[in-house]
């Protein structure tokens, strides 16, 4: 089921090896199958940007929606085939909720306030009640709402204190379960009544809790709660609503469970185990407490699978290093997946998968570190290196499909991709190691990466640059600014450059998540002010490219006007690209193309 791109991969072979070429690949993600069986759909960017498509039931696919901009969640409504989707506004993340009946292709809105956030939630078990969180009352907290699917009646059940998402209706339809959030590691759960807004907290405990994924089981008193209660990974847990005791079912003490999909019959769980970066699916029969590994489609990141109604498969997107994002499906006898969507490349260079390694940092901690080498030996004087950062700073770097990458190997350009301190997947201790007055302490792993780098044979150490995107866009200015010396050129898209200021003017409904991680602005005005790169901006001596969107709420513009406008006062070698219409991020092939385009001049003639 291959829907037919605009860039085919004719197009792409026609192109060479450009970088163009490498961002033909059509991606499919996000299945998901109506409760019958009957509907499968998925989102795609064959026309230019994600939009819904279905299977036609022939081996093929249709496209089922052609809106004005990306679409983000989607979903089923339970007891039908319509579908519940989300859009924003140029990659602004303030979502509207829209209602795809069966049988049509355009939508109806069912919220239509363009400066509120709306966060699609859960729907009760007949598909007669939506709910959702907005901040529509005020922009920094996220109430709760109720919406009647037949009468069209709207109401504010609970007024919330800061960031919360519905996560389920309770079976009889008379509560809801929702997250808060202090920070993305300290959740807390509550049973919201509807009809008074009585909030009664769910699994209480001593101690900071993730909650990863929650599903309420259909007896009505007992939930599967992924989560790190007690624990430095999490583990999935059954938990009685009533006593609120609890059982481990499953967890690992080096690997980590980032989701997990349940059964029909609530028999058989299917764990999404992520081991060092690299994404496997492991049955876990309830009853039994057995574990059963599925051979993955190539070594690379799920997302988290589907049990098909009917056939009780599962269904799955799966990426990799040498294969772009597509669908899959797998039995459960542990028989080889089978892909549904997938693109092939032609006309390209062979796709190099990574090497997993670790080295030393100033304090003496191991850096897990992803290693991308070219094809063949290293020539003369060694390769260039490109160190390239993760965002978040709660993320890792796993290896997904990276067009970027890939051409760079092109090139005869290492890549390395550090998971420095502060990042997921390694337990809440590597997490929460650079919080608060720590943060420095991940720019020092990324400084040890560039030494330990420099000090190979194979590579050339006065070649080596630095890129990161939104968080990791800071760690480039933070190592450019700390190490002036030590790069060769960086590539800035959408980072950090004075936290301040960033606090000031993120969206609020996320500002109190952002202080938890980097620190009050108030309390902690002198230290942010000394993480901060743009007070020493005077220090970058290599060449910067900066790449920016304007509608970018959690990383507003105005950071990289700011260094753009120093470096140039300064007459440092520093370009700028702005992006009209796209967010923290680029969501539209045309964007895409041009952000890399302009990538892979710079890099050319910097590095």
């Amino acid at each position: 089921m291959t829907p037919t791109s605009p860039l085919t991969a004719a197009a792409a072979h026609s192109a060479g090896a450009s970088i163009r070429a490498y961002f033909s690949l059509t991606e499919h993600r996000a299945p998901a199958i109506s409760g019958d069986g009957g509907r499968m759909v998925w989102l795609s960017n064959a026309s230019g940007f994600a939009q819904v498509w279905e299977a036609d039931g022939q081996g093929g696919a249709v496209q089922l929606t052609r809106m004005d901009e990306p679409v983000g969640k989607l979903s089923f409504v339970p007891g039908s085939r319509d579908l519940i989707l989300t859009t924003d506004r140029g990659g602004n993340e303030r979502h509207q909720i829209w209602h795809l009946r069966d049988g049509d292709t355009v939508p109806e809105p069912l919220t239509d306030a363009p400066r509120v956030v709306h966060g699609f939630g859960a729907m009760s078990a007949d598909g007669g009640l939506m709910a959702y969180a907005a901040n529509d009352r005020d922009p920094a907290k996220m109430d709760v709402l109720v919406r009647d699917m037949a009468s069209g009646t709207v109401r504010r059940v609970w007024q919330g204190q800061g960031f919360g998402e519905v996560l389920a209706v309770f079976r009889n339809g008379a509560s809801l379960l929702v997250k808060t959030s202090e920070a993305s590691s300290r959740q807390t759960l509550w049973r919201i009544r509807i009809a008074d807004g009585t909030a009664t907290e769910v699994f209480p405990g001593d101690g900071p809790t993730e909650y990863r994924t929650i599903k309420l089981l259909k007896d009505g008193v007992t939930m599967l709660a992924l989560c790190d209660r007690g624990r430095d990974r999490a583990a999935l847990m059954r938990v009685s609503l009533e006593s609120g005791a609890a059982k481990v079912l499953a967890g690992y003490d080096a690997a980590d469970i980032d989701g997990f999909a349940l059964s029909g019959d609530e028999a058989t769980a299917a764990l999404l185990v992520n081991r060092d970066g690299l994404d496997g699916i492991t049955l876990l029969d309830i009853a039994q407490g057995t574990l059963t590994d599925l051979p993955a489609p190539h070594p690379g990141v799920l997302s988290v699978p589907v049990f098909h109604p009917a056939s009780g498969a599962l269904v799955f997107s799966a990426e990799g290093a040498c294969d772009a994002p597509a669908l899959w499906t797998q039995a459960l006898d542990g028989s080889p997946a089978t892909a549904l969507a997938k693109t092939r490349p032609e006309g390209l260079p062979a796709f190099r998968e990574p090497s997993l390694t670790s080295y030393t940092s100033f304090d003496g901690q191991q850096v897990p570190c992803f290693l991308y080498d070219p094809e063949g030996p290293a020539p003369e004087g060694g390769w260039p290196v490109m160190v390239i950062v993760h965002g978040g700073p709660e993320l890792q770097w796993q290896p997904t499909f990276r067009a970027d990458v890939q051409w760079m190997l092109a090139q005869g350009i290492r890549v390395a991709a550090p998971n420095v301190r502060g990042s997921t997947g390694y337990g809440r201790q590597w997490h929460e190691m650079d919080d608060l007055g720590n943060r420095m302490d991940s720019v020092k792993d990324l400084l040890a990466l560039r030494d330990w780098l420099a000090a190979q044979p194979e590579v050339d150490a006065a070649r080596i640059g630095v890129f990161g995107r939104s968080y990791g866009g800071f760690m480039v200015l933070a190592a450019m600014v700390e190490a002036p010396e030590a790069w060769r050129m960086g590539v800035n898209f959408y980072g950090i450059a004075n936290f301040s200021t960033m606090m000031q003017t993120t969206g609020p409904w996320r500002r109190d998540l952002r202080a938890a991680e980097y620190g009050d602005p108030e309390e902690m005005a002198e230290a942010l002010e000394v993480f901060s790169p743009i007070h020493r901006i005077e220090k970058i001596a290599a060449p910067l490219l900066l790449v920016h969107a304007f509608e970018d709420p959690r990383v507003p513009i105005g950071e990289t006007e700011m260094v753009h406008s120093c470096l140039t006062g300064l007459q440092r070698d520093v370009e700028y690209l702005r992006i009209a219409h796209e967010g923290h991020g680029f969501a539209r092939t045309e964007n895409r193309l041009t952000v890399h385009e302009r990538l892979a001049d710079f890099i050319t003639r910097t590095l």
